[in-house]
């Protein structure tokens, strides 16, 4: 019994960490979406213009040529992959690496299989959040990346 408390908490800890880098992952999608509207509208790139685009401007149409319109932060694309990883994917993947670790020990090679399997499939939901975000921060100029010495100078005005 207190084998599989340990195992439960395990796995909890590491939904956690995971939730923690969805979210990390959704504040960068954002970010780059915020970035490419300001780009196609030729808006410089500030912490008030980011700001106003998040809350207001990037969630209208912009027109992108040949009478074709494009919406920023509103993407099937994101909202889809963003249901899926929440409500699909993760939920299976955690489920099946709790049944894992539910099956009888079985001895392969010196290890635990069971165990093995397990872990193996409690890491994949991190391993995938931690591959999008470096995908995300790679999508991102290095000039935007050193906007966040300009975001810390500003949340300091605000501040006092």
């Amino acid at each position: 019994m207190i084998n599989q408390l340990v195992i439960n908490e395990d796995i909890i800890n590491v939904i956690f960490f995971t939730s923690i880098l969805l979210i990390v992952d959704i504040v960068l999608k954002i970010t780059i979406e915020t970035v490419a509207y300001l780009r196609t509208v030729g808006k410089r790139i500030t912490v008030w213009n980011c700001i106003t685009t998040f809350c207001w401007y990037g969630w209208q149409y912009v027109p992108i040529g040949n009478g074709r319109y494009h919406r920023f932060l509103i993407s099937k694309h994101f909202r889809w992959g963003l249901f899926s990883k929440v409500i699909l994917q993760y939920p299976l993947i955690f489920f099946i690496g709790y049944c894992c670790f539910l099956l009888p020990n079985i001895k392969v090679m010196g290890f635990e299989f069971d165990n093995f399997m397990g872990f193996l499939f409690t890491l994949i939901p991190p391993i995938c959040e931690l591959t999008s975000i470096i995908e995300k921060l790679n999508e991102l100029n290095a000039d935007v990346v050193r906007k966040g010495e300009d975001i810390i100078s500003f949340i300091r005005r605000m501040g006092g």
